[in-house]
């Protein structure tokens, strides 16, 4: 299964929101999921 995501990164402070698009994002993919992230749209200083 491919997902393809844009985020604008808005919930970086809220935590609550930011566990919930992780496990919507995850969500499907089984026990084992493999991620690209892009962090192109972020500084540099976020990419770690």
């Amino acid at each position: 299964m491919i997902k393809y995501v844009v985020q604008s990164g808005g919930i970086r402070n809220q935590p609550e929101l930011k566990k919930q698009f992780h496990q919507e994002l995850a969500a499907g993919f089984g026990n084992t999921p493999k991620f690209l992230l892009c962090n192109f749209a972020q500084g540099r200083e976020y990419w770690e």
